[in-house]
């Protein structure tokens, strides 16, 4: 339940009224942007919520239970705003966006009608159409425990144990790039990275040190060795701002959440969190048969 000021209380009882919809978009790198679709800048909490971005709500749906809601903002790309690079860049991941109904002619009678997780961003024509998604959103976000031959989780967090920074990252270098036409990738060539096999990093991380990118981590979707020392890796997607050659980079590992890898690759055995030798449904809905040995010893060993 909401609780209007008695100044926002008597101004919606009066026969004037002057409001506006204000949002503040607060995202995880700590900047702070504020807009407003009134036709003037309005200022509260020390922000001032920009009129000129053209930011348009779209239809909610807000349920009466822990359901998630949904809704949309829409603006124009500003170059003192919102940037086509920073969406490229990914730096409004999961923004909290903060929605306001307020007074116009008075910011201070306002109320706090919502708070919202940015979903996914689309651009087009020069502006760019936000998903938004209520906080109860989070609730849907798997946190039990399954019983599958692969492990449960997410290679450095607390339950795998592995010290990413400590261990396994690998500083390089660029040596070349190269971005082949009408394609959304991005082959680079990096030097002084340890001569590990092929596919080391398939899967795993690469961070940007400095430039207009650091720190933009993208994933890893191939890596091989290739002449002079050097190695070749492409990413999943091209970062918001230009890559330089010379810049600094950062790589970690991927890892296949197998036992095998967890054992012989990262020497993390003891904390896998799987069940390597869980039976498939293949084998529980198979019939009897003298083909295997049944000793009482595993039937399944991941390899």
């Amino acid at each position: 339940m909401r609780t209007l000021s008695p100044g926002l209380r008597n101004h919606l009882d009066g026969e004037a009224i002057t409001l506006c919809h204000c949002w503040q978009i607060h995202r995880a790198d700590g900047v702070v942007l504020g807009f407003t679709d009134h036709d003037r800048d309005i200022g509260f909490d020390g922000i001032v919520h920009h009129a000129r971005s053209g930011f348009e709500p779209g239809d909610a749906e807000l349920p009466a239970t822990l359901s998630p809601a949904n809704s949309e903002i829409a603006g124009a790309l500003s170059s003192g705003d919102i940037t086509a690079e920073d969406i490229a860049a990914r730096k409004y991941d999961d923004a909290r966006v903060i929605e306001y109904m307020v007074n116009w002619s008075d910011p201070d009678e306002r109320v706090r009608l919502q708070t919202w997780i940015i979903g996914e961003i689309v651009q087009e024509d020069g502006a760019f159409r936000a998903e938004l998604r209520s906080i109860a959103a989070l609730l849907e976000r798997a946190g039990l425990n399954r019983f599958e031959r692969l492990c449960g989780a997410e290679l450095g967090d607390g339950r795998c144990g592995i010290d990413l920074g400590a261990d396994f990252s690998d500083a390089a270098t660029i040596a070349t790039l190269q971005q082949p036409e009408a394609e959304n990738r991005l082959l680079l060539t990096l030097s002084s990275l340890p001569d590990h096999e092929d596919g080391w990093y398939a899967g795993g991380g690469i961070t940007f040190d400095a430039g207009a990118n650091a720190g933009l981590a993208i994933e890893i979707v191939t890596d091989r060795r290739v002449a002079g020392g050097l190695r070749s890796v492409e990413l999943w997607s091209v970062p918001g701002y230009a890559v330089q050659t010379g810049e600094g980079v950062t790589l970690t590992p991927g890892c296949d959440k197998r036992f095998a890898t967890c054992r012989e690759k990262f020497a993390n055995g003891d904390n896998f969190r799987g069940f390597p030798h869980m039976p498939t449904a293949e084998f529980i809905t198979t019939y009897a048969s003298n083909a295997k040995q049944m000793d009482g010893g595993a039937l399944f060993v991941d390899e």
